[in-house]
């Protein structure tokens, strides 16, 4: 396999009659879903004007569309940038100004946004649920792309996709992910987990993520798997549908199993064999008590979108609670001190090497130091290989799996006026593992300062609770002592 639409073609000539996607009432083949992806390239690349190395930006949910034009803009060389629906349009018009895109494929719901940045930028706009066509304005309808003749040439670009994952400093950086990056993760974690052609994947986690493009698409994609398209996280909903659809594998955030806890619900749920937890940690008590309500193992792994992003999983025969399990096969996980000296034992900052490490940031000076990622996780590691995750290093704050950096909320804060200083911490939270707590120096209308927020930054952003301070406790060196914000939380 070359580049990621090898999945899908590989996956038709074995099976062509087998459901690929399964999305509410709508079923695709992969022998359908290799056609409408053919059809849609071709007219990505005669109509859009889509070339290797162009990026794409696909705003979707989960839904068939955002596999479709995935794995059609791989096929024509171009580059995927995936982002979240939920992004305001601030938000947005950074990755736009970062990424530079020729395309933009969205819903018509999020047309009035795009064609605003679009007059300062010169993109082109594809909306999946409208047949409008405007092709003098660069506006094309997901319809008038499907080619009638699909004899498209593919073209490699070694380059697929581009994650961004929220910056230090505030602002997103792109994490640049080859075809071989990606194939190479799937590769692996394939040889780990116990997986049968005849599995049946659920894909509610977000496509937009690194972690659910790999275990809601391209893995049970490259073995031949159906999977279960779910746009919208419903408990009652959700487990009807993995009954209904005979779901067997689930891969999912720590916030599923804690929302699926909190339902009725008791006893097997349908066809499940096992559930692969990651994005965020899963505190074990949690862990131990699904499995024990539900009859079913939860298989704790560990990635980063930086890494394609599987670093390790536990195998289905060996797992230990509370653990990360081992590094995928020629994944290389090693601990490091603060002067960057290799740990035979102890706990340290966790660096990762190997054919999953992305090629650096897009636009930016490469991070990978011979050949280590620096992940900023703090772990340990036991006499049998296994990885547990300590701390992080970071001020990182993992809202239900999605990553928000205090800086990007502090800085949105500030932008709001005639507050003197601020500070965003992560608060534990039993349905979401963290939410965002704001301290802010001055007596304000928090209910305004709330409103702007929202308009502004993704809702698992928005601070849940913003309290008023007269100062901020600080270090001698004046720095914001956090830790000491962090206890007045608990």
């Amino acid at each position: 396999m070359k580049k990621l639409y090898d999945f899908i073609y590989n996956s038709q000539r074995r099976f062509p009659d087998k459901n690929a996607i399964i999305y509410k009432d709508k079923k695709y083949t992969f022998s359908e879903l290799n056609n409408l992806v053919l059809s849609v390239s071709k007219g990505l690349a005669d109509k859009a004007g889509v070339n290797p190395n162009d990026r794409v930006i696909i705003m979707l949910p989960n839904i068939p569309e955002f596999a479709i034009f995935y794995y059609a803009v791989n096929l024509v060389g171009g580059v995927v940038v995936p982002i979240n629906p939920t992004l305001k349009e601030s938000e947005i018009s950074y990755i736009i100004s970062n990424s530079e895109p020729k395309l933009a494929v969205i819903l018509k719901e999020d047309f009035p946004v795009f064609y605003n940045l679009q007059k300062s930028t010169n993109f082109g706009i594809v909306i999946v649920n409208n047949e409008e066509d405007k092709p003098d304005r660069k506006i094309w309808s997901y319809k008038s792309l499907i080619s009638t003749n699909a004899d498209i040439k593919e073209k490699y670009n070694d380059l697929a996709v581009i994650i961004y994952t929220s910056g230090t400093t505030g602002f997103p950086k792109g994490a640049m992910l080859s075809n071989y990056n990606i194939i190479s993760n799937v590769v692996a974690v394939q040889q780990v987990l116990d997986l049968l052609i005849d599995d049946v994947f659920v894909g509610a986690l977000p496509l937009f993520h690194a972690f659910g493009q790999t275990s809601c698409m391209n893995l049970p994609f490259y073995l031949g798997c159906s999977v279960v398209f779910i746009d919208r996280f419903i408990p009652q909903h959700f487990t009807e549908s993995i009954i209904k659809n005979g779901v067997s594998l689930l891969p999912a955030v720590p916030v599923f199993y804690t929302s699926l806890l909190q339902s009725p619900l008791v006893g097997k749920i349908g066809n499940l064999r096992y559930s692969v937890s990651g994005g965020a940690p899963l505190p074990e008590n949690i862990e131990l008590e699904f499995e024990k309500r539900f009859d079913c193992k939860i298989l704790q792994g560990y990635g980063l979108s930086e890494c394609s992003p599987i670093v390790s999983v536990n195998p289905p025969n060996f797992d230990k609670t509370g653990s990360v399990g081992n590094p995928l096969p020629n994944v290389e996980v090693k601990l490091v001190d603060e002067e960057d000296r290799i740990l035979d034992k102890g706990i340290g900052e966790i660096i990762v090497k190997g054919p999953n490490v992305m090629m650096g940031y897009w636009k930016m000076e490469s991070p990978i130091v011979d050949g280590y990622f620096y992940t900023g996780d703090i772990g340990k590691i036991d006499e049998d290989g296994f990885l547990y995750i300590v701390d992080r290093k970071k001020e990182l704050i993992i809202v239900g799996g999605l990553k928000v950096y205090p800086s990007e909320v502090e800085r949105m804060i500030l932008s709001f006026g005639g507050i003197l200083e601020c500070a965003v911490i992560g608060k534990k939270d039993k349905d979401r593992g963290e939410v965002p707590i704001a301290f802010v120096v001055l007596q304000i209308d928090t209910k305004e300062l709330l409103s702007y927020l929202r308009k502004n930054l993704a809702p698992y952003k928005v601070p849940k609770e913003i309290i008023i301070k007269e100062r901020l406790p600080k270090s001698n060196t004046g720095k914001v002592m956090k830790r000491e914000l962090v206890k007045e939380t608990r």
